[in-house]
């Protein structure tokens, strides 16, 4: 598994043969990947999406609930329609989009489309390494999160500008 890369609640990665993901993929939500499946880095694979021996190159997206068959090939930055079917040994060319059952190319990938891809992309992963951030701490840096926002929710604006606290710093003491 590559660097950045995330595995969301309830993903299966089966074991039973190599399964490779690269640097800042997503494997959401209930999906499964199967063994002998390569995935590229910065591919997003969505909730309860199912791809089985297959290779997802770099940048591609497959959507919700979409499967993608024993020996098919996704291109580079293509998308994958949520709920689509790539037949097994089909190949979806790069920068194309696909859907259907089976999946047929509707047209090209638009620059705005990859652009907006991009950015959520890397949304996921800053969430994703938040996450595991918020999933290491211990019972009392937990407890004293909740103090911290107690305190600002009780705070007035008016009161701290008064004793010229630094709004950049919630703990900061009056000096």
């Amino acid at each position: 598994m590559g660097d950045k890369s995330a595995v969301w609640y309830g993903a299966i990665v089966r074991g039973d043969a190599p399964v490779s993901i690269g640097a800042h993929s997503q494997i959401t939500d209930k999906a499964i990947l199967g063994g002998n499946t390569t995935i590229g880095s910065n591919v997003f694979v969505g909730m309860r999406a199912s791809i089985a021996g297959a290779t997802v190159k770099d940048g591609a997206v497959i959507g919700m609930a979409a499967t993608v068959g024993e020996g098919a090939t996704i291109g580079e930055g293509a998308y994958v329609a949520p709920g689509a079917v790539v037949p097994p040994g089909a190949t979806v060319a790069a920068g194309k989009v696909v859907a259907g059952a089976p999946a047929s190319e509707l047209r090209a990938v638009s620059e705005d489309e990859a652009a907006s891809l991009t950015r959520s992309m890397q949304a996921y992963s800053q969430l994703s390494v938040f996450h595991v951030l918020e999933t290491r701490k211990d019972w009392m840096e937990v407890e004293q999160d909740k103090r911290d926002r107690k305190w600002r929710e009780d705070r007035s604006e008016d009161a701290d500008a008064a004793l010229g606290l630094l709004e950049k710093n919630p703990r900061a003491q009056v000096w």
